[in-house]
């Protein structure tokens, strides 16, 4: 499937820089990549001591990062309905700040109406948002 614009998550950037992992068919077909910046900010937490931080940056230079503005609070509303009210919130603070993560991503997805290449099947249960899986 070819893609105009493709948004990405962290698991799928992680996938592409990682040499022992498969990179994702769909990045290959998409015209142009978007992050968004709380994937930015995981990248960089999670690679700041890492030996291919150089990948990193080449990746993020061929991406538009995109962050939250007034417009965005709605959509992250709606996605946090979904994917958190409706539940209980994982223990570990690691993973309430993911999810937390998730749901920003999510609704800028939503906003700017963009697939997003992701493994993460929570983010299926956001009805507005088309995930791309590999």
């Amino acid at each position: 499937m070819r893609f105009e614009v493709l948004a990405i998550d962290s698991n799928a950037a992680v996938d592409l820089l990682r040499h022992d992992r498969p990179s994702p068919p769909p990045f290959a077909e998409a015209a142009a990549l978007v992050m968004p910046l709380f994937v930015l900010a995981e990248l960089r937490y999670g690679f700041a001591r890492a030996t291919r931080a150089g990948q990193l940056e080449e990746l993020v230079a061929a991406c538009r990062v995109v962050g939250p503005d007034a417009e965005t609070v709605a959509h992250y509303v709606r996605v946090r309905e979904e994917l958190v009210d409706r539940q209980s919130l994982p223990l570990s603070r690691e993973k309430r700040e993911g999810v937390h993560h998730d749901v920003w991503i999510a609704a800028l997805c939503v906003q700017h109406r963009l697939p997003l290449l992701s493994n993460d099947r929570d983010m299926d249960r956001v009805s507005e948002l088309e995930v791309v899986h590999w």
